[in-house]
């Protein structure tokens, strides 16, 4: 779950679960989580989506992408996705991370 989180911030990575397969069908996906033997069917819009999703690209980086794909108003898919990000999160097929989150690896 998202531990109590409910927007995704500009700078949130989203990731697949690691035991995420995909098949995508014609406009549409199905993701099968092996650990738990369990299908989701995404819906033409949620597909896109999840094709953005790739534990690399931020938030923000997939509005980009789809605003420049579709030609759709910036806050309307900024708003969308953050409700896409949310479901998708809460079925247990992706996680987030913060780009802003820095790790101090200096020694001394």
């Amino acid at each position: 779950m998202n531990g109590g989180r409910t927007h995704w911030a500009d700078d949130d990575v989203p990731a697949p679960a690691t035991d995420a397969h995909t098949a995508f069908l014609d406009d549409e996906a199905v993701v099968y989580l092996v650990d738990s033997a369990r299908s989701v069917l995404l819906n033409g819009s949620a597909a896109v989506i999840w094709s953005l999703v790739d534990g690399f690209r931020t938030v923000a980086g997939i509005v980009d992408e789809v605003v420049a794909r579709y030609a759709i108003d910036r806050h309307r898919v900024s708003h969308d996705l953050d409700d896409s990000l949310t479901a998708l999160e809460g079925l247990g097929l992706l996680s987030r991370f913060s780009r802003s989150s820095s790790i101090n690896l200096s020694t001394g």
